[in-house]
């Protein structure tokens, strides 16, 4: 956890100079979930959760997908969404709706994801937060209802020293114009109650 730490404290001094060149500072990024690391060593089989969160910054919904690398032969084994309004998956493209305004003192987790590791993933291969499908850049919607650009981190598994150990350190905005996206709820088909009841006799 102090590793952890360590690391969000560095991105934040990094922030400062690029914030003041761009107009958004927020980061979607990954972390294990126990015990807190910015990166994995994979290097027996076993099951390691990640955790993909929305720091330095704030919005109502955030769009984006989760991409790993070649190297990486951990397998997708599922996933938990932290919050009901949440429409697809990480691996093939997730909205995410807050139902307020966020705005996060440190971070707040948004999706726990599963992996299950085979202890044969390559040195520095990076699991990624890249654009939605349907959109050109990581988007967050703002609280003000303007869609933003914002920055996708690299969660590293097996890092040395030719990668950082906190991949949020070398975060990426992608280049493209943010969209707005909608988060009304899902359309409900009107019915009655001995129409549902019959579906099971």
């Amino acid at each position: 956890m102090t590793k952890f730490l360590v690391c969000i404290l560095a991105i934040a001094a990094l922030a400062a100079p690029v914030a003041a060149q761009l107009p958004v500072t927020d980061l979607i990024y990954l972390a294990e979930t126990l015990p807190g690391e910015c990166s994995v060593f994979d290097g027996q089989p076993a099951l390691h959760t990640i955790d993909v969160y929305h720091n330095f910054g704030s919005g109502t919904a955030v769009r984006f997908r989760v991409e790993a690398d070649p190297g990486v032969t951990m397998v997708y084994a599922g996933e938990t969404h932290h919050f009901p309004a949440t429409v697809g998956n990480s691996q093939t493209g997730v909205q995410v709706c807050y139902g307020q305004c966020m705005i996060p003192s440190v971070y707040f987790p948004l999706i726990s994801i599963n992996y299950v590791a085979f202890g044969t993933s390559s040195s520095c291969a990076g699991i990624r937060i890249v654009p939605h499908p349907d959109a050109e850049v990581i988007e967050v919607t703002g609280c003000d209802g303007v869609p933003k650009n914002v920055y996708g981190g690299v969660f590293y598994v097996n890092p040395d020293a030719f990668c950082s150990e906190c991949g949020e350190l070398v975060a990426r905005q992608f280049e493209g114009v943010p969209e707005d996206f909608s988060c009304e709820p899902l359309p409900v088909a009107a019915t009655t109650w001995g129409a549902i009841k019959a579906r099971y006799h």
